[in-house]
């Protein structure tokens, strides 16, 4: 599930995914820092937050760098692995 909100200058892709270590569901919003297009694949920086389905609690808000040009969607999975 993918929503897209003009929130910033940098389109966010918002993704619903599961936290494989506490099977709990979260929202992961993921944009491309300098602007990017959804689907596309770019190296580079990535802002990332993910929060908590149930309690809206954010886990994780970083910034993410890729060498290995990603998909925001790579990029979500990759950040659910650090919470």
């Amino acid at each position: 599930m993918v929503y897209l909100t003009k929130g910033n200058p940098n389109f966010e892709a918002i993704f619903l995914s599961l936290d494989e270590t506490t099977g709990k569901h979260v929202w992961v919003h993921v944009s491309k820092v300098g602007g990017g297009i959804i689907g596309h694949e770019y190296e580079g920086s990535w802002d990332v937050k993910v929060t908590s389905l149930d309690s809206g609690e954010e886990l994780l808000h970083e910034t993410l760098y890729t060498y290995t040009p990603r998909t925001h969607r790579q990029v979500s999975d990759m950040a659910v692995k650090f919470i």
